[in-house]
């Protein structure tokens, strides 16, 4: 069934009342008609008929009255001059008067100040119908709405009026576009934006912060869908959102759109589905908050924090912050990995004990935690790697607070191979120092063995051989010449005897030796000589070469105690780019090599072989100045020297001369 209006209530009241009046009408006609027609044929019951037409229409009168004041609407009957000719109970209540005070009465006369009375009746004449809406002034001072309906000419010269009080539903209203309109200005100047989208995604509402936001005008958002405002890299999960939203899912996520100028707009979006009366998904509501320079201030923080961190791992000096309350290492680069020997998550699971020597712990702390406050800091200690090996750190350290903890950041540089660096160069200008004050005295030496060599030579030709002082004067002849000897070999490690450089085959040298070899060793040794067919040819002084060789092979011969062997090998070596920097040169070179199964040495031992006048043997048993003749002689030859031993497995040493027939 269909509900009716109240105006459609009133209408069809109208209708039924035009219908019975012009039935009443037609009745009375139609009596007037048969009382004519009875008076003529003489009838004698016209009387009787005429009460009964008067009868009847008394009581269709009576329910036409009956409906006109029983309507809910007031009604008022208005001749062609807008005179009130009748009206019912309801009208006179909403004009507040007696029905005697609204018969013949006007609109003027009720109507408050200021309502155009003449143009609304012209709408009337003009249109047949019309429907407006009219305050009227009521005695107590007080006004009522009435909205009214106005029919033309219901019978000829005769107009309907319908009235209704709207005056609450007025107010209701009035009230209502207030509370929208300041929840719309609300709405409209709040800082986060407002997406309302139906079923379809289409946007059905904005707010002008969600308009500025995405760079639009009032209302250009309307209609669009929300994915006319993603890229093709964000459409996916912003559809998936949608899809979850359908599903009756509401969530917070942080969401990239495009603004109407191409660039992007990040927003952190809290939205929520809506359902209609039958429960049914009808669209979604968003918050939206605009954290676009938030996410430019998070990118440049993840930028500048990506910079510092390139900067600290790609430092090519070892860096790592410690925390002075547990004392583990929060940050660490790759120069202290790569020094320490770790990977960077065992390294962060560590604390300060595993890099300081167990018995400094204690100390090293203490002077970190005495270092506080107290600005950047310099120090050189010892730091252990994770094999095990000690280094040496030249360390500057400057404590400070981060995130509630006092931290110290430590920078370190590697002074173990500066070091060596140094002791060597001590060492050489120690040995320079001796070769100076050695060829001084070489030379000095050798004038005076001159003499002595010379006046014993004619000693000797003058002598016969069994006379008593012939063989006083050969050994004295001996000895001059074993001091010509070791003025030769002070003068070789001073490099101050001239070189003879010529260009030589080091094998033809080694077999030319080979019986002076044997004899120096004696027979418990073992000689034996693997020589590289294809060596190459060297550029030295032949008589020096002799030297380096028989000092090595005296050397091995005095560390042989037992049985033992001696080999001396020979061969073509290339140095490659890259070697320890200790070794030779990257080049071609020629290798000496002799290895004897001797004592060995000790660390201590191998550190200072090279030194002049330090020697292993007894007092008076040896010069010293052996292994440092090698040294100066392969040196001034422009080769290295290098040694391997082990106690109690023996020793080899390498000389390398640079090969020239390339």
């Amino acid at each position: 069934m269909t509900t009716m209006t109240a105006d459609e209530d009133v209408t069809a009241e109208v209708q039924r009342l035009r219908r019975q009046l012009a039935e009443a009408e037609q009745t009375i006609k139609a009596l007037a008609g048969a009382e004519i027609d009875a008076i003529a044929l003489g009838e004698t019951n016209t009387p009787i008929l005429l009460h009964r037409a008067q009868e009847d229409l008394r009581q269709r009168e009576q329910l036409l009255r009956a409906m006109f004041e029983g309507v809910g609407d007031g009604i008022l009957l208005v001749d062609s001059e807008g005179v009130f000719l009748d009206a019912n109970s309801t009208a006179c209540e909403l004009f507040g008067a007696a029905k005697s005070e609204v018969i013949g009465r006007r609109t003027e006369d009720f109507a408050a100040p200021g309502y155009d009375v003449a143009a609304e009746r012209q709408q009337i004449v003009a249109r047949g119908q019309h429907r407006g809406q009219i305050t009227v002034a009521l005695r107590d001072g007080s006004v009522r709405e009435l909205e009214y309906s106005a029919t033309r000419d219901i019978l000829p010269g005769l107009h309907l009026s319908v009235l209704r009080d709207v005056t609450s539903l007025n107010q209701a209203r009035d009230a209502l576009l207030a509370s929208e309109k300041k929840y719309r200005q609300i709405v409209d100047t709040a800082r986060e934006g407002i997406w309302v989208i139906d079923a379809q995604s289409r946007t059905t509402f904005a707010n002008r912060a969600l308009e500025e936001m995405l760079g639009y005008g009032p209302g250009e958002l309307l209609g669009r869908s929300v994915l006319d405002f993603v890229d093709a890299e964000t459409r996916a999960r912003t559809e998936e959102g949608l899809e979850r939203r359908r599903r009756g899912v509401a969530e917070l996520q942080e969401q990239k759109y495009q603004h109407k100028d191409g660039s992007v707009v990040w927003v952190l979006m809290e939205a929520s589905p809506m359902t209609d009366d039958a429960g049914m998904y009808a669209g979604a509501l968003a918050m939206v908050t605009n954290v676009t320079d938030r996410k430019r201030a998070e990118e440049a923080l993840r930028a500048s924090e990506e910079r510092y961190r390139l900067l600290f791992d790609s430092c090519p000096l070892p860096i790592w912050l410690t925390d002075l309350g547990s004392w583990r290492f929060l940050a660490v680069n790759q120069a202290a990995l790569a020094l320490f020997g770790y990977e960077r998550a065992e390294f962060l699971g560590l604390d300060i004990s595993r890099l300081v020597p167990g018995s400094e712990v204690s100390r090293v702390q203490h002077e970190i935690q005495a270092s506080v406050g107290r600005g950047v800091q310099h120090g050189t200690r010892r730091a252990l790697k994770k094999n095990g090996t000690a280094v040496e750190l030249s360390a500057t350290a400057q404590t400070f607070v981060l995130d509630g903890r006092v931290v110290a950041l430590v920078i370190g540089q590697d002074m173990t191979e500066r070091n060596r660096l140094e002791a060597q160069l001590s060492q050489s200008r120690k040995m320079e120092a001796i070769g100076i004050l050695a060829g001084g005295v070489a030379h000095d030496f050798n004038n005076l063995l001159s003499i002595i060599v010379t006046y014993t030579a004619f000693a000797l030709e003058a002598l016969k051989p069994g006379e008593p002082v012939h063989a006083d004067v050969v050994q004295v002849a001996q000895a001059g010449e074993r001091a010509v000897a070791l003025t030769r070999q002070l003068l070789a490690f001073s490099r101050q005897k001239v070189l003879e450089p010529t260009v030589m085959d080091l094998n033809a040298t080694l077999l030319a030796i080979e019986p002076n070899v044997r004899r120096m060793v004696g027979e418990k040794v073992d000689v034996s000589f693997v020589l590289e067919p294809a060596l190459g040819r060297i550029s030295a002084d032949p008589w020096q070469i002799e030297q380096v060789i028989l000092n090595l092979v005296e050397n091995a011969a005095d560390a042989t105690v037992a049985a033992g062997t001696l080999t001396i090998t020979t061969g073509n070596v290339r140095v490659a780019e890259g070697r320890d920097p200790s070794g030779p040169k990257s080049g071609e070179y020629v290798r000496l090599a002799v290895t004897d199964t001797g004592t060995g040495m000790d660390e201590a031992t191998r550190a200072r072989i090279f030194e002049p006048f330090f020697s292993t043997k007894e007092a008076g048993e040896g010069t010293g100045l052996g292994l440092s003749t090698v040294l100066g002689i392969a040196q001034q030859s422009g080769g290295h020297v290098a040694v391997r031993s082990e106690q109690g497995v023996g020793t080899t040493f390498e000389v390398h001369l640079p090969r020239i027939d390339l």
